[in-house]
């Protein structure tokens, strides 16, 4: 049984809240919180009561605890909002609704009975000291078809309060599975309970339509999952039909591609057979002439040394056998029979796509062992150019690279040479020192002096040639 009944109260001094916790008739120690009520938030009043459903994950454990609070005062005390209760704590599951408040009530009913006088105070001052008679009730109770793992443990730190319309069992079944939102939810119909929590920190929804509001949160997630989910398997569906009629398609052209290779296979055997049957035909008729061509040489064995004439002779008959082997033989290699290569027959490859859907398989990826198709050449071709280059077209590439190469690098040099030799050119007369014009001045009186100098030369010449002929006629 994974069952715990706890027993517990509020004792004023020295011992204040204390708690019971009894599994299989012995006393344990719960790993959960106690079930001491916030005072500060909530407080039971005379002739109330307060039912809380709680839950609290420890170690990987799931804990889901019911428990009923009533009304009463300290042995030595009369401050208010002391209480008596009891609680069922089950281990990794949801208990029924119904069979859980009969026990929690009629454990209640007999504390109070045993431990609490006609003026509503406790008779004990310790939990441990309430008369009580075990829990062998716990045997009646069953599991429930909410499962642990259809509510959220993760700790939320919310509490919240439902105004129930009278009915506990129905406001705990249609409010548990609030416990997603909340780690603990209580339950009342007592307004002064609910006036008094008003002023806390704890919300207060009613059973109608905050209780419906709060579910319609927790569905609405539900129902966007549920969406997101067919959403993904009709994705995935369509990718695998379409990949599916893809591979039929594969399949037939694959088929009739090996159709036609069988046939292409069927000739190409009836061509071999053919040629090997000349080649055993033309063996037959070559034969013959190699063994005139032998006995020929041979006559001459035992004759000696052969005449000018035999060996004319001789060389004549051989040169004759030998053009009848070689017309033979040519006959032969024209009838080669021209092998037609096979098509070749594609593998059908996978599909690899990533995107995850949820589903494990990811979108439109199949299963394994699905095969997705491969179309043959003529529909490749469409996509790429690498059917285009063969080996001899590489060779061409390259050749083409070359010279271009070479064209571009002779280019580049006559304009390196035409661009940086004018440069240099350029530089050399840069170089040379600029006249001034003072320069040019003397330059230019120097060559008009010369000038003068050359008029004026001629006319002495004239003159001094005068003078002498005037001498020699005197």
């Amino acid at each position: 049984m994974n069952y715990c009944l706890t027993i517990f109260g509020t004792f004023g001094i020295p011992n204040g809240f204390t708690q019971t916790s009894f599994l299989n008739n012995k006393k344990v120690n719960l790993p959960i919180q106690r079930f001491d009520l916030p005072t500060n938030a909530i407080k039971l009043f005379p002739n109330t009561w307060v039912f809380a459903l709680k839950k609290e994950q420890v170690k990987g454990a799931c804990y889901v605890s019911y428990a009923l609070y009533s009304h009463a005062k300290e042995l030595e005390s009369n401050r208010g909002g002391t209480f008596i209760g009891t609680a069922i704590t089950s281990n990794n599951c949801f208990l029924n609704e119904q069979k859980v408040v009969k026990v929690l009530k009629d454990r209640l009913t007999e504390l109070k009975q045993k431990n609490v006088n006609r003026e509503n105070r406790l008779v004990v001052k310790h939990s441990d000291d309430f008369v009580f008679s075990g829990v062998d009730s716990l045997n009646n109770i069953n599991t429930n078809s909410l499962q642990v793992t259809d509510v959220n443990f993760y700790k939320s730190g919310k509490t919240i309060l439902v105004k129930s319309e009278g009915n506990l069992v129905k406001s705990i079944q249609e409010g548990v599975e609030l416990l997603n939102l909340y780690d603990t939810i209580y339950f009342t119909v007592s307004i002064d309970i609910i006036n008094y929590v008003k002023n806390s920190y704890i919300p207060i929804i009613d059973e109608k339509e905050g209780l419906k509001q709060e579910l319609y949160k927790i569905h609405k997630k539900r129902k966007e999952k549920l969406e997101s989910l067919k959403q993904n398997v009709s994705q995935w569906s369509n990718g695998v039909v379409g990949a599916l009629k893809q591979n039929k398609k594969f399949l037939k052209q694959q088929e009739e591609l090996h159709q036609k290779n069988e046939e292409v296979h069927q000739k190409n055997k009836r061509y071999l057979e053919e040629y090997a049957n000349k080649i055993k035909e033309n063996k037959q008729k070559i034969e013959p002439e190699f063994t005139k061509i032998r006995a020929l040489l041979k006559q001459y064995d035992n004759k000696g040394v052969p005449s000018w004439s035999e060996l004319k002779q001789l060389e004549k008959e051989i040169k004759q056998e030998k053009n009848n082997i070689e017309q033979k033989q040519s006959e032969l290699n024209k009838t080669k029979p021209n092998i037609t290569p096979l098509n070749a027959i594609e593998k059908p490859k996978t599909t690899t796509r990533s995107n995850d859907n949820g589903l494990g398989y990811g979108n439109g990826v199949l299963p394994t062992g699905w095969q997705s198709p491969t179309l043959p050449n003529k529909s490749r071709r469409k996509g790429g150019f690498a059917h285009l280059i063969t080996k001899s077209k590489i060779v061409v590439i390259a050749i083409l690279l070359t010279l271009s190469l070479l064209f571009i690098g002779g280019v580049g040099w006559l304009g390196y040479s035409f661009l940086f030799g004018e440069n240099t050119k350029n530089k050399e007369t840069e170089t040379k020192p600029k006249e001034s014009k003072s320069t040019k001045r003397k330059e230019a009186s120097l060559s008009k002096e010369v000038l003068s100098k050359k008029i004026s030369e001629p006319k002495k010449t004239n003159s001094m040639s005068k003078t002498s002929e005037l001498r020699q006629k005197e």
